[in-house]
């Protein structure tokens, strides 16, 4: 299978704690898969507008090609899943000691 990384910034992937290699992006900043959610008022608090956010569209996000797994951002996963997509997953990012994103051990698939 072939994996297609959709976000803006290489994936650098580690087993064991280890380095194993780096996944570079495909897409410039400009073509980078982004989630459009329609907003529906639920109700206020305290005159604080409270909101369900229900995703409607992907811009940018290609077309399922069969043998690809696309990665993009965890919003983009989730109106895929949504929109029955299975082959959009987002990274499980690891830390370092600082908190720092350094690459990321897995590839999520969102449930919905």
């Amino acid at each position: 299978m072939k994996i297609i990384n959709l976000t803006v910034k290489p994936i650098k992937v580690f087993k064991d704690g280890r380095y194993v290699k780096t996944i570079p992006t495909s897409v410039d900043k400009e073509n980078v898969p982004y989630s459009v959610r329609d907003e529906i008022k639920i109700y206020e608090v305290d005159g604080i507008p409270v909101y369900e956010s229900v995703p409607s569209e992907i811009i940018n996000l290609p077309e399922p090609k069969e043998g690809c797994l696309y990665v993009t951002t965890l919003a983009v996963a989730k109106t895929a899943a949504a929109n029955g997509r299975r082959d959009v997953v987002f990274p499980s990012f690891i830390r370092n000691e600082t908190g720092r994103i350094i690459g990321v051990d897995a590839l999520l698939f969102m449930k919905i």
